[in-house]
Formats: structure tokens, sequence, C-alpha cells
């Protein structure tokens, strides 16, 4: 009997022993939504599992030296990089919203990616080869109205194909990072692919037509 004692205290013992350290190495994990940078879709960013920016990306363009720093898309043309990424950091007060980055070389330039995805392709095409590297839309200022008003819907005209070829490049490898990070396209579709998540990118025609395109395609 005391054979008997002795074991199922000892046992008792271990399992006590052992939940009260899990309880205490077991994070809770922190209740936040975000939305995507490129569709707008909203996701919690420790349960929907984005790639942390490249360190040397980081080191180079020094706004994002703190807190967490996901890439939602790259291209890379030339000697060029071309990113979309998005911030947070559990001390920020408000929200988070991405930002395109272009780097050559040592050099990095930054601008809201809205602003970036908001190109609007020439319905007549382009004249001339130009291939130009650059950022679209950097340096093409946004009106007045854009300006004062966070929320306006703003556009601005692309002025060659190559620089349609970045946007359009930027989208397509955003769907598929997006759907890598929600499990799956299956996934993902079922959150971008919603008739009003499709409505809402109607400010920027490229993303609307990429997300249709995918929207599309058997999985």
């Amino acid at each position: 009997m005391k054979t008997n004692a002795l074991y199922w205290l000892c046992f008792w013992a271990v399992l006590l022993n052992s939940l009260a350290l899990q309880a205490q190495t077991t994070k809770p994990v922190p209740s936040i939504e975000l939305q995507d940078p490129v569709f707008g879709v909203s996701f919690s960013p420790f349960i929907v599992k984005y790639e942390e920016i490249p360190s040397e990306l980081r080191q180079l363009c020094s706004p994002f030296g703190k807190g967490h720093v996901w890439l939602f898309s790259h291209l890379k043309s030339n000697r060029s990089d071309y990113y979309i990424v998005m911030g947070w950091s559990r001390d920020q007060d408000g929200d988070s919203f991405g930002t395109a980055i272009w780097t050559m070389g040592t050099s990095c330039r930054v601008t809201e990616s809205n602003w970036v995805l908001a190109g609007i392709p020439s319905p007549s095409g382009y004249s001339g080869t130009n291939v130009q590297e650059k950022l679209p839309g950097i340096d093409v200022p946004a009106p007045k109205s854009c300006q004062s008003d966070p929320l306006a819907v703003c556009n601005y005209q692309l002025r060659s194909a190559h620089e349609e070829f970045i946007i359009r490049g930027l989208v397509r490898d955003a769907i598929q990072r997006a759907s890598k990070a929600f499990g799956g396209r299956t996934q993902f579709k079922q959150k971008a692919c919603s008739p009003s998540t499709i409505k809402a990118n109607s400010y920027s025609p490229i993303v609307q037509q990429e997300l249709r395109q995918f929207c599309s395609q058997a999985n």
C-alpha cells in the first residue's frame, strides 16, 4: 500500500510540475488584426506567417530599425530590387501602413505602397522602350486633395511598359507570398476573392485585374 501511495504521489507531483512549467513557457498569442498592404485583406500576423524582411534590407533602409517588418512582395529587375513591406511594434500608436521600397546598390528610397499601386496603365499603350529602373510614382507629385485627405482615392498615369511590369510583378509575387502565408491558395482565396475585397481594390486597376485573374483560376 505504501509503495502504491508513493507511486501516485510522485505521479501527481510530476504532472503538476509539468503543467506549471508549460503555463510559464507558453506565451499568449497577441490579439491584433492588420490589413495587408497590397490587397487590404485582414489577418493576424501571429497566425498568418509572413516572412520578416531580410536583415540586409533592414540595415540599408534606416526607417526599419525596430519592431516587426514583414515582407509582402519582392521583385528583382536588373540591378534594382523592389519591395512592399509593413511594420508593427507592440508600443506603436496608430495603424500600420504599407511601404514601397526601391534599392539599387547602397541606395534606398521609400514611399507609400498605396500610391505606387495606384498607377493606371495607358489605354493606348506606351511609346518607346524606356526601361529606366525607378519605383513607379515615386517622383510623381500627388494631387493636393490626396495630401489633405488620407482616405481620398488618388491615381497617377504610368509612363512606360516597364513601370507597368514592375507593378504587375509586385502584385503577382504578393499573391504567391499571401497564399503561402495563409496556408494555401484555397485559404487565401477565401479571404481575398470576396466581392467586397475585389471592389475595394478598384482604386488600383492593376491590383484588381491580377486579383480577379487569380480568383478565376483553379486551385
